[in-house]
């Protein structure tokens, strides 16, 4: 209980420090992606390295975007999510589980258990892993180009 705490912290303080950092600077770009190469360590290598306890598999799901600025193309909320994503993998201390495309995936494993592909290349059902944490965010104000506050008093 006391690790979860723990990884909860840790979490909400990557979260507030990744927001307070990369919203002041935030520009209306479309996300570059950036992938793991193939071949790294299995699940069962990455969640038997110790930093602090085992490391607890986390999902950034999409960000709702509900911003004057990105209500209709969802960019803002994409690449948001997208960022965060890549911060929690590059502290090495979470798996960070891809869910951007989850929809294409489970597309893809219904084609083979429909039987509509040799079964020998069908993507296999019941090999995802679950997360122990999910994360959502909603975007409520955005504006692209601004950077810092500003005010005065009268």
């Amino acid at each position: 209980m006391r690790q979860h705490k723990l990884l909860m912290t840790v979490v909400l303080a990557v979260i507030t420090l990744f927001c307070m950092v990369n919203l002041s600077e935030a520009q209306v770009v479309p996300p570059k992606a950036k992938g793991t190469s193939q071949g790294g360590p299995g699940m069962d290598q990455v969640q038997a390295e110790d930093a602090m306890g085992p490391k607890a598999r986390v999902a950034v799901s999409r960000f709702n975007d509900k911003s004057a600025k990105g209500n209709y193309t969802g960019q803002i909320g994409d690449g948001m999510a997208e960022m965060l994503s890549n911060a929690l993998f590059s502290t090495n201390r979470f798996i960070v589980l891809e869910r951007q495309a989850l929809g294409d995936v489970i597309k893809e494993q219904d084609l083979g258990a429909a039987g509509r592909v040799r079964q020998d290349t069908a993507a296999p059902v019941g090999e995802l892993e679950g997360a122990d944490l999910l994360i959502q965010g909603t975007i409520t104000e955005f504006e692209p180009g601004s950077s810092g506050a500003g005010g005065s008093l009268g």
